[in-house]
């Protein structure tokens, strides 16, 4: 249904959920428990994404907050993003 990424147990690496599922609370439960799961391995609480534009409601409902303006590299655009507890 869907697949999430965390690296160095702070960075939101990747989140996708296919789109027959879409808007059903997938990613939220990804989310959710990646976070558990990061927090129970000594993170903080602090977390950082690089948005794409069609994402950035969805980590906003995450709590992430828009920290920069968007940028691209390597012909990939995106937006910085933090949720700091």
């Amino acid at each position: 249904m869907g697949v999430i990424a965390i690296k160095e147990l702070h960075k939101l690496d990747q989140l996708f959920v296919i789109p027959a599922k879409r808007r059903q609370g997938v990613a939220l439960e990804l989310w959710n428990a990646a976070r558990s799961l990061c927090i129970e391995r000594g993170n903080t609480g602090a977390f950082r994404v690089k948005s794409s534009s069609q994402a950035i409601p969805v980590y906003e409902s995450f709590g992430f907050r828009v920290t920069g303006d968007r940028e691209t590299r390597d012909g990939v655009s995106f937006t910085p993003m933090d949720l700091i507890p």
